[in-house]
């Protein structure tokens, strides 16, 4: 086993649970759980057709 592979194995299952996460919260169409899941100046970029800016 490489030194650091573990460290690294933990970052990656952090960065999947996270991507995981914000696709649950779109499917779900759960603001709140959105709103936990992305930092709060986060947009859509581009915004989907007739959505406002912004979380809601």
């Amino acid at each position: 086993m490489q030194a650091g592979s573990s460290a690294e194995s933990s970052n990656n299952a952090t960065a999947r649970a996270a991507v995981e996460r914000i696709y649950h919260a779109f499917e779900t169409k759960d603001v709140a759980l959105l709103r936990e899941a992305v930092t709060p100046d986060w947009e859509y970029v581009p915004e989907p057709p007739g959505q406002k800016p912004g979380p809601d």
